[in-house]
Order: C-alpha cells, then structure tokens, then sequence
C-alpha cells in the first residue's frame, strides 16, 4: 500500500499559520503540491513564511474582525482542505478570569473557527466539490487543568463544534475531524516548559514520557486531510503519548510518609503500598504510589494512609488503591483483577472495606447507595 501524501492540485487554507504548528502545516501541505493560503494576523510572520516557501499566499487578518475575514476569505477561495489553528492561551485562575480574556478566547478558539468553516464549506458546497476540515484542538478539552478555565472550555466546545459540523456536512461529502495534541514542542512551547520541575509534572503522566514535536502533530493533520482516511469524520485524534488512555490512574512516582502527609483536598495520593511487616513498623515508611487517582471530595492524612496499610503485610501487586471514597475504588481493582490478587489479601480487602464503610456510617457520613450496594454484594 503506497503511504506517501500526495495533495497535487488541491487549494488550501491554514489560519495561525505564522508560527508553530500552523506554519509547518502550511509548508508541508505547500510541499505535498497542495497550493496553500496563509492566514495570520502577524505581517512579519507571514513575510519570512513566504520567504521560506516562495509558493505560499498569505492572508494578514484579525479572525476576531468577522467582516473583514467573510470579505479576504471569500475572495481567496474556494478552499478544499481547511485546518483551523488559530488560537490564544488566556490562562487565569478561574476566580480571575477577566470577562475580555473570555471574549477573545471565545472569539478566536471557537467563533473564528465557526465562522471560517462556515465561509470554506459553503465554498465546497457550491463547487460540488469533496472537502476536509482539521480543527486544532488539545487534550486540555478532555481533562481539567489548573489555570485552564477558558482554554479548557473553549477547546472543549471546539470539539462538539467539529462533530455537530462533521453531522451536517457529511452528505455534502466534507469530513471534520479534530487534533488533540498535548505539549507541543514548538519554539514557544520549549520556552514555557523549560522549567524542569514543570514539565517532569507533565511528562510523568504521559506513558511514552515524552512531549509532543511539531511533526507528531503535523503528520496527522495531513492524514486526516487525506484520502488516506476517507472514511474518517466526527472523530477526535489523540496526540498525547496515551495521556488520556490512563483514564484517572495517572502514572508518576509520589512519595508521602504516613507521619508527615497533610491531610489534600482536590487529589489523591495512592497506590503500590510497601509490604509492612516485622521488618518495616516504622511510622516513616514511604508510600509509593505509581499511580494517583484524582478525587475531588479525597482528604488524605496519617490515619487515612495507615488503614489502607493494613492490607500491606502481604505482599502488593501493584493495584491503586482510593482513600476516602467508602473503599469503592478499592472494590472496583479488586473485582476487575480478581484473579491477580491471592484469596488472604482479598479476604483483607473486603474487611477493610467493610470497616471503613462501618464507620462512616456511624460518623453519618453516608456512601452512595451505588457503594452500599456493591459492600452488600461482596
């Protein structure tokens, strides 16, 4: 099968397509034998991409400025591949998000693309012709992140956008799919993640341990644009290095002590327990966790940690383990790798369990009747 891209004679626009991912593109795309259109609000940019790539057009434009982009897009067209990667990172706390941060994020990350898209599909349309949208989106629209508020949000809305498009533009034989990478290593993003403790943060949850490079993301947008996946629409593509594929167990080593944790509220601390014997009484065992699981009601202290210890004097297989949850979680691991666990620790398990449910109870802290019902089932 012959893998090589080929876009020889099809016309296509980029938007933010002055620096990083959008720039390379709308290179790539310029030397697939696509004729591409550049779209960015920076003139400089533009000037050294056409440098660069004498073949590209450029489109110098605000995407905030609606009339402006119906007026320079429509001109330009019509399109048959469309990637949409403009976007802006307002990142504040969510007590501080400004209401103009709001309206430019909303403004470029989700009503430029609405707007762009819809001025490109009523193109193809009325050539007759097949066309492919790829809208740039992130793994920030799939899990909460600190700061994120907006981004978040916005890119969260940018991926039901692509999919209600992909519904309605199908018959019309125009596909949409979106990318969602993680931290790209673009020139900006070495700048904001050369911070070593930040971004071992970041890296210790991804599995392949690694960020993303521009080519990673380059790459499957040139998929998604061509025939290769014609038959792929509505779908969201993961970048990430199987960030999302770990679900809530989140790998990266954590060591607390049972006499030195503070009680957390927002996330959780558990994981493979040691083996506490004879041996390792002590008071200042480590827990390592090689997964957390984040729960936002979790509180953790000495006394939380110490009762899932309690299941530790046999050897651990590795399992996460939740703190705080009436032993659900505890209950789920235990059902799903059964066979795994020896019948003296899942003996243990459920008397913990059983146990921590018990006293909440009498604290009248109540399970959900969800929890209750699977302790009655054990």
């Amino acid at each position: 099968m012959e893998l090589h891209l080929s876009f020889r004679g099809r016309r296509a626009l980029v938007t933010g397509a002055g620096k990083g991912i959008g720039r390379a593109v709308a290179v790539a795309l310029s030397r697939a034998g696509a004729r591409v259109t550049a779209l960015s609000r920076t003139g400089a940019d533009l000037e050294s991409l056409t440098r660069e790539c004498p073949g590209i057009e450029t489109l110098c434009l605000d995407l905030a400025d609606w009339e402006a982009v119906e007026a320079a897009v429509g001109a330009a067209g019509p399109f048959e591949l469309l990637v949409n990667n403009a976007a802006v990172a307002e990142l504040q706390p969510f007590l501080e998000v400004t209401r103009s941060a709001l309206q430019r994020s909303l403004d470029v990350n989700f009503g430029a693309v609405l707007h762009v898209s819809q001025i490109v599909a009523r193109q193809m349309i009325a050539q007759g012709v097949q066309g492919a949208i790829v809208n740039v989106s992130s793994q920030a629209s799939k899990r909460a992140l600190r700061d994120h508020a907006v981004y978040c949000s916005t890119k969260s809305a940018l991926d039901m956008l692509s999919k209600v498009m992909a519904m309605e533009l199908g018959p019309h034989k125009i596909r949409v799919n979106t990318v969602n990478p993680t931290v790209v290593m673009t020139d900006m993003g070495r700048i904001n993640w050369s911070d070593p403790q930040k971004s071992a943060a970041m890296i210790n949850r991804i599995p392949l341990g690694k960020f993303a490079e521009v080519e990673d993301v380059v790459n499957s947008i040139l998929f998604l644009l061509s025939d290769k996946s014609a038959m792929t629409t509505g779908s969201s593509l993961m970048i990430d290095g199987g960030f999302l594929a770990v679900g809530r167990a989140q790998p990266g080593w954590l060591h607390q002590t049972p006499s030195s944790s503070p009680a957390v509220s927002g996330q959780s601390i558990q994981g493979t327990l040691p083996t506490l014997g004879k041996e390792s009484s002590s008071s200042t065992t480590p827990v390592l966790a090689p997964y957390t699981v984040p729960h936002p009601l979790t509180k953790f202290n000495a006394t939380d940690i110490c009762l899932l210890m309690r299941l530790t004097d046999l050897p651990s297989h590795g399992q996460a383990l939740g703190i705080g949850d009436g032993g659900q979680f505890l209950i789920t691991q235990m059902r799903s790798l059964k066979k795994a666990f020896p019948k003296s620790l899942e003996k243990k398990a459920k008397r913990v369990t059983r146990s921590t449910w018990r006293n909440q109870k009498e604290q009248r802290i109540s399970p959900q009747n969800n929890q209750q019902k699977d302790i009655r089932n054990l």
